[in-house]
C-alpha cells in the first residue's frame, strides 16, 4: 500500500485525495458557465476531453450539469486555467 498513515491514524493519501475532490467541487464553476470558459479560450470539446483522458461526450454532459467523477480536480483546474487565458486574450483584445 503506498499511502501513509498521518498523526490522525488514517491513511494520508485517501485524505489528501477526498480534500482535493471537495476542494475541486467547490472550484467547479457553474455548468452553465463551463462552456462559456471553454469557448473563450478557444478550445473544443474534443481537445479537453483529450487533455483531461476522457470522451467529448463526458465534457458535453459537464457543461450540461453532470459531475465530473474522477475528474473533477483536474478538470476545475483545466477550466480555472482556461479562464485565466480567456481574461488575457480580452484584456489583449481591448
Amino acid at each position: 500500500m503506498s499511502d501513509t498513515v498521518g498523526k490522525s491514524g488514517l491513511p494520508t493519501g485517501g485524505v489528501d485525495a477526498l480534500l482535493e475532490r471537495v476542494r475541486a467541487r467547490r472550484k467547479l464553476p457553474p455548468h452553465a458557465e463551463r462552456r462559456r470558459i471553454r469557448e473563450a479560450a478557444g478550445v473544443s470539446q474534443r481537445e479537453m476531453a483529450k487533455a483531461l483522458g476522457t470522451s467529448w461526450t463526458s465534457i458535453q454532459r459537464w457543461e450540461n450539469g453532470s459531475r465530473p467523477r474522477g475528474h473533477e480536480a483536474a478538470y476545475a483546474r483545466l477550466l480555472e486555467d482556461l479562464r485565466r487565458l480567456g481574461e488575457v486574450t480580452a484584456d489583449q483584445k481591448s
